[in-house]
């Protein structure tokens, strides 16, 4: 009996520090945040810079690089595990924007694609990288894969002309989710509108809206919304989604009310009043949920909230700061949530 209970022992001490060791070797994941300003802290005279920070979700946000904002919509992303900086910039010919990756440790700019005009989104991941791009002579902005290791870019099949308007990752999940609309039944609405086949309309209607999301290198499409304008779009968990939209206009120029929803996979959307309509700041396009309890977002509210990244904590109502442009001379162009390996 002795025997067995000194096994016993064992066992759950092994057991233990094995625990132990998982829970110290767990690399927390991070926002990557690419923040631009001038160079000379008053025009664009003399050139601007995009300076990119990581913020591990406590203290402040570190600054880890900067590259020259030479592209049309400056996007940048820290790639932690490959100490580099992979972001949109101008080619040879000065007329369009390519892939390019900055390697912080050795100082060096490489090019990585050539056949684009403009990029919306760059997510890097493990093995790829997930863009949202706008090819060169098309008028879309469709996904694409970025092979890290064969420096490949392939565009992904939607069996559809995808104009991809908002995409997030959740690295916990590993999902990726994007949402858009058809770029030709968008220009057949619009067409109706500026004819007044409808007079009674004050505003040009949205196309139907698609969610899909990306497993392996195929998208599956989730919900597909008749005649509603996605307005920000985020990643709940590995089942849940958030959207908020209008089903009024694609612009909403004259403010219509938005209606919130959360939708689990396989199930039909629910109401989910996420932010209130006392909410004091406008929010930007996708956010992400670092947990049920945290939303991180980019937005802006009058003199109180100036533009930049902040977190919501639901459960506790409360917004605060975590990258403000008003401290600096410099504006919080986009954020990614990604996987941390160091």
């Amino acid at each position: 009996m002795e025997f067995f209970m000194k096994q016993f022992i064992i066992i759950v001490f092994a057991y233990a520090l094995l625990l132990t060791a998982c829970s110290h070797n767990k690399t927390p994941s991070y926002l990557s945040i690419a923040v631009t300003s001038y160079n000379d802290n008053t025009s664009p005279k003399n050139g601007m810079t995009t300076t990119v920070f990581k913020y591990s979700f406590e203290g402040e946000p570190v600054a880890v690089g900067s590259v020259p904002y030479t592209s049309q919509y400056p996007y940048a992303v820290y790639d932690d595990k490959e100490n580099s900086l992979y972001y949109s910039a101008v080619d040879e010919s000065g007329k369009f924007d390519q892939l390019w990756r900055y390697n912080l440790d050795t100082k060096k700019a490489e090019k990585l694609t050539d056949s684009l005009f403009a990029i919306n989104y760059i997510i890097p991941r493990e093995d790829d990288i997930v863009m949202v791009a706008c090819k060169r002579g098309g008028r879309i902005d469709e996904p694409y894969l970025f092979n890290k290791k064969n420096k490949t870019l392939t565009k992904l099949d939607f069996g559809i002309d995808f104009n991809c308007r908002l995409c997030t990752y959740q690295p916990e999940s590993g999902r990726i989710v994007m949402s858009g609309y058809s770029e030709k039944e968008c220009d057949v609405i619009e067409e109706a509108f500026d004819n007044r086949i409808n007079p009674g309309l004050e505003e040009c209607p949205p196309p139907s809206a698609y969610i899909y999301e990306l497993k392996g290198d195929k998208p599956e499409l989730l919900l597909k919304l008749e005649q509603y304008a996605i307005k920000n779009l985020a990643i709940i968990n590995k089942n849940e989604i958030f959207y908020r939209g209008n089903p009024v206009s694609l612009v909403n120029s004259q403010g219509s009310p938005y209606t919130q929803f959360r939708f689990k996979t396989g199930g039909n959307p629910e109401e989910f009043e996420l932010f209130k309509s006392e909410f004091p700041l406008e929010i930007y396009d996708d956010f992400i949920f670092a947990s049920v309890n945290d939303v991180y977002f980019a937005g802006a509210g009058g003199d109180t909230y100036p533009q930049g990244i902040y977190h919501y904590d639901i459960e506790k109502n409360r917004i605060e700061p975590v990258y403000d442009s008003s401290k600096i001379n410099g504006y919080a162009n986009n954020f990614v949530f990604l996987k941390g390996y160091k």
